[in-house]
Protein backbone atom coordinates (compact mmCIF):
# COMPACT_ATOMS: atom_id res chain seq x y z
CA UNK A 1 0.00 0.00 0.00
CA UNK A 2 1.74 3.47 -0.81
CA UNK A 3 0.13 6.95 -0.44
CA UNK A 4 1.07 10.37 1.16
CA UNK A 5 0.18 11.88 4.17
CA UNK A 6 0.65 15.59 5.16
CA UNK A 7 1.12 17.23 8.59
CA UNK A 8 -1.39 19.92 8.40
CA UNK A 9 -1.39 20.39 12.55
CA UNK A 10 0.97 23.16 13.05
CA UNK A 11 3.53 21.05 15.04
CA UNK A 12 6.89 19.05 14.67
CA UNK A 13 6.36 15.63 15.53
CA UNK A 14 9.36 12.96 16.38
CA UNK A 15 6.95 10.44 15.32
CA UNK A 16 3.51 9.75 14.20
CA UNK A 17 1.66 6.27 14.43
CA UNK A 18 -0.89 5.79 11.61
CA UNK A 19 -3.72 3.02 12.05
CA UNK A 20 -5.12 2.03 8.67
CA UNK A 21 -8.19 -0.22 8.65
CA UNK A 22 -9.61 -2.35 5.02
CA UNK A 23 -12.54 -3.15 4.48
CA UNK A 24 -14.96 -5.07 2.37
CA UNK A 25 -18.03 -3.56 1.86
CA UNK A 26 -18.73 -2.69 4.90
CA UNK A 27 -16.80 -5.61 7.06
CA UNK A 28 -13.45 -4.84 8.24
CA UNK A 29 -10.45 -7.30 7.15
CA UNK A 30 -7.58 -5.95 8.55
CA UNK A 31 -5.93 -3.52 10.76
CA UNK A 32 -2.69 -2.48 11.59
CA UNK A 33 -0.38 0.59 12.32
CA UNK A 34 2.52 2.19 10.73
CA UNK A 35 5.01 4.80 11.52
CA UNK A 36 6.27 8.11 9.89
CA UNK A 37 9.86 9.43 11.67
CA UNK A 38 10.44 12.92 11.54
CA UNK A 39 7.23 14.43 10.72
CA UNK A 40 7.45 18.41 10.25
CA UNK A 41 4.67 20.38 10.13
CA UNK A 42 3.46 21.78 6.83
CA UNK A 43 5.67 18.40 5.21
CA UNK A 44 4.04 16.03 2.58
CA UNK A 45 5.70 12.68 3.82
CA UNK A 46 5.71 9.52 0.68
CA UNK A 47 4.61 6.15 2.64
CA UNK A 48 4.89 2.67 1.41
CA UNK A 49 3.97 -0.32 3.77
CA UNK A 50 3.48 -3.74 3.43
CA UNK A 51 -0.40 -5.19 4.25
CA UNK A 52 0.23 -8.04 7.16
CA UNK A 53 -0.42 -11.34 5.75
CA UNK A 54 -4.02 -11.42 4.29
CA UNK A 55 -5.50 -13.91 2.32
CA UNK A 56 -5.33 -13.22 -1.70
CA UNK A 57 -8.99 -14.13 -2.41
CA UNK A 58 -10.32 -11.46 0.82
CA UNK A 59 -7.36 -9.16 -0.54
CA UNK A 60 -8.87 -8.49 -4.13
CA UNK A 61 -12.28 -8.27 -2.96
CA UNK A 62 -11.00 -4.85 -0.49
CA UNK A 63 -13.18 -2.05 -1.57
CA UNK A 64 -12.56 0.74 1.11
CA UNK A 65 -9.68 1.66 3.14
CA UNK A 66 -9.10 4.37 6.30
CA UNK A 67 -6.15 5.87 7.02
CA UNK A 68 -5.87 8.29 10.53
CA UNK A 69 -3.24 9.26 12.63
CA UNK A 70 -3.74 7.24 15.86
CA UNK A 71 -0.29 8.77 18.06
CA UNK A 72 1.81 11.49 17.79
CA UNK A 73 5.31 12.90 19.79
Amino acid sequence: MSGEATNESGRDYACVAFRVLLYVKIVSVASFVFTVKGFLKSQTRDFEVKVPELLYAVAKEITAQEIFAESAY
